[in-house]
């Protein structure tokens, strides 16, 4: 499949989802003002996923600007149960300063969250943690190697009923790392623009 048919299959999910399942969601997260790449129901879907998974610990993974944090910043605050988010990003060049950013926008809306700064290789970090996660947002090295890595460390993380999704899927290094995926273990939930997502059932 070329990348022009993924690309085309997912607008389709996106306006399916922006118009009609999500349309009457709050956008907490549009006040937070360095969002740069992602639909508007890539960003929703990271909203949700606190306020249907519940309490427990979430990751972006690739964190960059900091856009896909405060979606599920504003998740778990919405959600009124007590979550962790767990952030992880080399933070070098143009993500050096999101920590203090997120910091900021956090105490400038008053928002009780408690948020871990991981710096360093996404793939070391998740195999030094002893962790369970509800939900896993993967969206830092692209290249096949590191993908793949980042899918190992983290995934094994992820709770039976919890959830893992992919950024960039249509990358054909992504794409690859997605086909590899073990279906007696994985379920595929949905595909929403560029982000695919799968349900752990084992």
């Amino acid at each position: 499949m070329s990348n022009s048919l993924v690309l085309n299959y997912s607008l389709l999910n996106d306006n399916k989802h922006r118009l009609n399942k999500w349309k009457n969601d709050p956008i907490n997260w549009k006040k937070y003002k360095k969002f740069s790449n992602g639909s508007y129901s890539e960003r929703q879907l990271l909203y949700r996923m606190p306020l249907e998974l519940g309490r427990g610990n979430y990751a972006d993974v690739g964190v960059l600007h900091g856009q896909s944090s405060a979606c599920m910043i504003h998740g778990i605050i919405d959600s009124k149960q007590r979550s962790v988010l767990y952030s992880v990003d080399l933070f070098t060049k143009e993500s050096k300063n999101t920590p203090e950013i997120l910091l900021k926008y956090v105490k400038e809306n008053n928002l009780n969250i408690d948020i871990k700064f991981c710096k360093g290789d996404s793939s070391e970090i998740g195999n030094g943690l002893n962790e369970i996660f509800n939900f896993v947002f993967i969206d830092a090295d692209h290249c096949y190697r590191k993908c793949k890595h980042d899918w190992e460390s983290w995934s094994k993380l992820v709770k039976i009923g919890g959830r893992i999704a992919f950024h960039d899927c249509h990358v054909l290094d992504v794409d690859k790392v997605i086909n590899e995926i073990n279906y007696n273990e994985w379920k595929f939930i949905d595909h929403i623009y560029s982000t695919k997502i799968f349900e752990r059932i084992r």
